[in-house]
This record gives structure tokens, C-alpha cells and sequence, in this order.
């Protein structure tokens, strides 16, 4: 995929995490905010497993339920899906850059070779007329 594919997946990602929001007159818990995205979020299993881990490495636990420490939680989350798939999308690349320069040395040491055997093609030795032999 071209960059702008990829970073458009790392925002549909990103967006994934965000809960659903409440709609008018209808009760809406903002504790319900706090939990982990479903599997049908568009997320991985192994996202979501790292998006948590991340978490816990921040040392980020549950807030307190409140409309600016929940927005703050999803902003945080949104944030971290964000950056493991651009980390994802940066590994790709460069694994991809890694096979292009292998694929350009070789091509340029066959193309020294070659080099090499053309000159020594060019430079064989001619026999050494013998004395008093007619060639």
C-alpha cells in the first residue's frame, strides 16, 4: 500500500477504539466508555492485546468515570492504536526498503562481474610467436 493507504489505515484503526457516544434522552453510564473495544471494532485480537499492554506499561488504569477523564482515556487509546499500526506500517516499509537495497547490490555486483570478465575476455593473451615460425 501507498503511505497515504497506510496512514488512512492507521486513522480507521484509530477511529475504532472510540466508543459509542450517548445520544439525547437516552441514559448513557460514562463508566461504559471505559471498557476495551469489542472484537467487532474493526481491531485485531492482537491489537487489542497490545493497545492493553501498552496501557499497563503507561501504568494507565481505569479513570474515574467522568466526562474529562473519559474523553482523555479515549483520546489515549485512539493515540496508541494509532502509533502501533504507523509502528506496524514502519516495519513493513522498512523491511521492504531492506529487500530493495539486497536486490540493488546484488544487481550491481553481477554487473561488476560482468565488468571484471569483460576486460579479462579482452585481455587474454596472444600467443607468443615462436622464432623461425611462420604464423
Amino acid at each position: 500500500p501507498t503511505a497515504a493507504q497506510a496512514l488512512d489505515a492507521a486513522r480507521l484503526a484509530a477511529a475504532a477504539v472510540a466508543p459509542k457516544r450517548p445520544q439525547a434522552g437516552i441514559p448513557f453510564p460514562q463508566s461504559s466508555r471505559l471498557r476495551a473495544p469489542e472484537g467487532g471494532s474493526g481491531l485485531s485480537k492482537g491489537m487489542l492485546t497490545k493497545l492493553a499492554l501498552v496501557l499497563e506499561e503507561l501504568g494507565v488504569g481505569k479513570p474515574t468515570p467522568t466526562k474529562l477523564a473519559c474523553d482523555a482515556y479515549d483520546a489515549l487509546r485512539r493515540d496508541v492504536v494509532a502509533l502501533l499500526s504507523l509502528q506496524k506500517i514502519a516495519t513493513l516499509k522498512e523491511a521492504e526498503l531492506k529487500a530493495m537495497r539486497h536486490a540493488h547490490e546484488e544487481k550491481q555486483h553481477r554487473a561488476h562481474a560482468a565488468a571484471q570478465a569483460a576486460r579479462a575476455g579482452g585481455k587474454r593473451k596472444q600467443p607468443v610467436p615462436v622464432a623461425g615460425s611462420q604464423a
